[in-house]
Formats: structure tokens, sequence, C-alpha cells
């Protein structure tokens, strides 16, 4: 999906492994939507999809069964709503996630 028009506001990057790692989406700007970018992790030529699961607590897990998947070198653009927390999980190896708040 490509967007119209984004103005981004923060960022941060995620490191996803086989074991769901929990973030804060970044608030500044009052941001409304994410952009999550499966960059892999480095000396990672392959890649490994990604995971991704919003929600209102830390405590928040991504799994490979129910969670939204991000492909290699793929974007995917997420509606924040009320959500404050992102988690990501692989299924294998490791990648390196970019998370671009704005509006």
């Amino acid at each position: 999906m490509a967007l119209s028009s984004f103005n981004p506001a923060a960022s941060l990057t995620l490191s996803a492994g086989k074991t769901s790692t929990t973030v804060a989406i970044p608030t500044t700007g009052s941001p409304t939507t994410l952009v999550v970018t499966n960059i892999m992790a480095p000396g990672n030529e392959t890649g490994n999809v990604a995971f991704v699961q919003m929600g209102t607590v830390s405590t928040i897990q991504a799994s490979d069964l129910t969670s939204y998947p991000v492909l290699p070198n793929q974007s995917v653009v997420l509606t924040i709503g009320s959500n404050t927390y992102i988690a990501a999980v692989t299924q294998f190896g490791e990648t390196q996630l970019n998370i671009t708040v704005g509006t």
C-alpha cells in the first residue's frame, strides 16, 4: 500500500529474533501511522520474515502464527489507534526492523 503523504516524526530500530521483543511506540508529534520496514540483520543477505503485533500493554507478544508478517526488504503501514507498544518475532534467526511514526 502506498501512502499518499506521510510526515515522519520519529524512528527507532527493533532487533527481532526467535523470542518476542517489545518496545514503546514513539509518541513524538502525536503520530497516527506507523511504518515498519524489515531492513534485515547485518550479514544476513536472505533475510528473515518478521511478525509484528501492536497492543496497549508492555507485555504484548508477537507470534509467527497470529501476528502480521513483514517480509525482508518490505514495509507495512499500520494505523496506531490506541496502541502504545509494538512487538516483533521471527521464526528463524534475526532481523532488524525500522519503525517510523508520523501523520
